[in-house]
């Protein structure tokens, strides 16, 4: 074999191990748990794991799940209401309240989602950042929506 074959085929070779390397990586890494969730309970921003809580009391149905729940940027929860009976005539940022497990209370900054009336409604309800030390979060839609309480609580991850 001359020298020039042999250096092209070092050269291949070479290539394949680097290809098998970086493949062999991704998919170990893709099998492995996303560390950044696992901050403080809530320092970091964390995406929540699919936590859907559902109420129905009286013909309406209530389901909500945090999309963010941080200390550094807004928590944000995501609400869905289902009736078939009368009409969803309220202002959900007006009727909702977030409270840590300190006893702290968070009035909403907005809501971003369909206008009231109708049977159904969905969006995000938005508050501001939660204290750095809170272990849970609880999310109460008041009785002046018009609908029975609810309460909805998550640990702060």
């Amino acid at each position: 074999m001359k020298t020039k074959e042999k250096v092209v085929i070092g050269v291949v070779a070479l290539i394949f191990l680097v290809v098998v390397g970086i493949l062999g990586y991704a998919v170990y890494s893709s099998f492995q748990p996303d560390k950044s969730s696992s901050k403080n309970p809530a320092g970091n921003p964390t995406q929540q794991e699919s936590e859907m809580k559902s109420s129905e009391i009286d013909g309406v149905t209530v389901d909500a799940e945090p999309k963010t729940i941080s200390s550094k940027q807004n928590t944000i929860i995501s609400l869905i209401f289902t009736t078939h009976q009368g009409s969803l005539d309220f202002d959900v940022d007006k009727v909702a309240i977030l409270e840590d497990n300190l006893g702290n209370k968070y009035s909403p900054i907005k809501w971003e989602g369909s206008p009231k009336g109708g049977h159904h409604r969905n969006g995000d309800i938005i508050f501001p950042p939660v204290k750095d030390e809170i272990s849970s979060i609880k999310l109460i839609i008041s009785e002046d929506a018009g609908i029975s309480e609810r309460e909805f609580e998550w640990e702060a991850k």
